[in-house]
């Protein structure tokens, strides 16, 4: 029987846009600086209107643990992890039986989706919270969906215990991602982004 890869090792795969190493000249950099002041004291925009950088955002804080009781046993037995590199930042639940049962993951840009595996349904479009979403995995209440945001990639995938799924083993129609839509969407106003 051929393994399905999860989304972590599926977006481990994904081709995010490279970025350059953020690296000014003092003069370029002063230069930005003032220009950002005189425009910050010129602008209308408050505060509390700014959306915030995704990269500020701690991806474990997402989720809360009444949540997490839906697709877990004993959400207080998950560990989290979190990862970050150049281009995404993430954290996955893992159960003691080291099989992840929730992981999220923000990148920058519009990611590349690798093929699906042989034997899967192709990705589907719908929409979370009325931002456009592609389920790239829908089987037995297992989904994993990518939420395209305005700056943004939220990448999140859920897999409850068999306990807890409502989606009956082996069912591959829509059902998975749309049982999850709720959880995916209360992580996506959780961020902030829009």
């Amino acid at each position: 029987m051929r393994r399905i890869p999860t989304a972590g090792e599926l977006t481990d795969q994904v081709r995010w846009p490279k970025r350059g190493n953020g690296v000014r000249s003092r003069p370029t950099a002063l230069l930005l600086l003032t220009f950002g002041v005189a425009v910050t004291g010129c602008s209308t925009v408050t505060s509390a209107s700014a959306q915030p950088n995704w990269r500020d955002i701690d991806p474990c804080a997402l989720v809360e643990n009444q949540q997490l009781d839906r697709i877990a046993d004993n959400p207080s037995l998950l560990k989290t992890q979190r990862t970050d590199d150049e281009t995404h930042t993430g954290c996955a639940y893992t159960d003691p039986y080291g099989m992840v049962r929730f992981e999220i993951g923000l990148g920058a840009g519009a990611p590349t989706p690798p093929s699906p595996p042989p034997a899967v349904a192709p990705p589907r479009a719908l929409r979370i919270n009325d931002k456009p979403a592609t389920a790239t995995f829908e089987r037995s209440g297992n989904c994993d969906v990518w939420v395209q945001l305005t700056d943004v990639v939220v990448a999140v995938t859920v897999k409850p215990t068999p306990g807890k799924s409502t989606v009956a083993l082996g069912d591959t129609s829509p059902a998975s991602c749309d049982a999850q839509a709720p959880l995916v969407g209360s992580v996506l106003e959780h961020t902030g982004l829009s």
